[in-house]
């Protein structure tokens, strides 16, 4: 049942390893905000980490990145997830390949979970001038 559900995370990172042995996440690299020098950015890869909990069954879930300005889908994803027992903590794992920005600004990064939004929260897309070398 979804009004009980828990929402625990919702991260962005360059990079995620997983222990093949125990299961544990390594998050590296969390940000939340990207620069670029040129609009549209086409960024490269990053991971979306997100857990949950207090959810028991089978459950639609769908994770959207959409400008605040324009209102479009940058990215969405999603899939079903099977929860064994109602104090299982939940980690999904998203890979985001190459993405098209299309303005700087601030875009909203949802998880929805049996169509109800369970987490919320800002990417922020700056301009920057600076070269990085």
């Amino acid at each position: 049942m979804l009004s009980d559900a828990v929402g625990i995370a919702l991260l962005f990172c360059d990079h995620l390893v997983e222990e093949k042995n125990s299961s544990k996440k390594t998050l590296v690299g969390i940000f939340s905000v990207i620069f670029g020098q040129k609009f549209p950015l086409v960024f490269r890869p990053f991971w979306i980490y997100a857990s949950l909990t207090n959810l028991v069954g089978e459950h639609p879930f769908a994770i959207n990145i959409v400008s605040d300005v324009a209102k479009n889908v940058v990215f969405s994803a999603g899939g079903r997830m099977n929860v064994k027992g109602q104090d299982a903590v939940v980690e999904l794992i998203i890979p985001v390949q190459l993405i098209t920005f299309p303005e700087p600004g601030k875009y909203g990064v949802t998880l929805h979970v049996d169509g109800n939004t369970l987490l919320s929260r800002v990417l922020v897309i700056r301009e920057s001038t600076e070269t990085k070398i």
